[in-house]
């Protein structure tokens, strides 16, 4: 095990501003649109798309391209691409290989972009691993993905490396401890309504941004947002009354 310690920052902004960006000893492997967000002093980026992908999706993104062909740090791609000089081929079968152990390498299985960036600091075997910016909540679009990051972060502590998830990441978190405490229904479905309005809140402004392109579905989603507001106010005045 080295002394290297790897700080892997995704998109979300619950936690991904307070990354160590000020402690020389991390090297920070960023992924995907993070660049235009987060200015850091990124070692390694990571892009799990095609150039075909990212092409179709330049709205998004338009200056995207331009800076993938421009960078100075390796990008970890599915290959290595001719017009973005950076690139670098993923070493799927290396990670797969040292994951599995003693197990089939095809029972390793991979998600998402963050997913590939712990295998590889995993397979590098550091003395820490730092994880900003990930939340995966679930019910989102992203929700089915929780499950792989956990499962990797589970293995690299099984292997003595250190793994820190901040604690406002939802990562490694649960609502209550199954068996130990008991949730009241009603404060469940209050939670589920608030996680629900935040997901809708989020849609909302991903919406409002391209509502040139697409009005339609943002007075869609923002009818449902008010709509879920309103039941999580009566949800809470439920709560509270059910209290007294």
């Amino acid at each position: 095990m080295s002394s290297k310690k790897i700080c892997i920052v995704g998109f979300s902004e619950s936690t991904r501003s307070d990354a160590p960006f000020d402690d020389p000893s991390y090297e920070f492997w960023g992924m995907n649109n993070l660049w235009k967000h987060v200015d850091a002093p990124w070692s390694r980026w990571f892009e799990m798309h095609t150039p075909e992908f990212i092409e179709r999706h330049r709205e998004r993104w338009p200056e995207y391209p331009e800076w993938l062909s421009k960078a100075q740090i390796p990008v970890y791609m599915l290959r290595s691409y001719p017009q973005y000089p950076s690139s670098v081929r993923y070493p799927i079968e290396d990670v797969q290989r040292f994951l599995a152990g003693k197990n089939s390498p095809e029972d390793e299985y991979f998600s998402s972009t963050v997913s590939y960036a712990i295998a590889l600091a995993m397979f590098e075997m550091p003395e820490e691993i730092t994880i900003y910016g990930v939340d995966m909540v679930k019910d989102t679009e992203w929700g089915h993905q929780r499950p792989n990051c956990e499962y990797l972060i589970g293995l690299a502590r099984g292997l003595g490396i250190k793994v820190h998830v901040p604690p406002r990441s939802a990562l490694l978190k649960a609502e209550w401890m199954y068996g130990y405490q008991e949730k009241p229904a009603l404060q469940e479905f209050e939670t589920n309504i608030a996680e629900r309005l935040q997901d809708l809140d989020a849609e909302v402004k991903h919406r409002k941004e391209q509502l040139d392109k697409t009005a339609g579905e943002y007075f869609v989603h923002l009818g449902a947002f008010k709509e879920t507001q309103i039941w999580l106010t009566k949800i809470r005045e439920l709560a509270r009354g059910a209290s007294l």
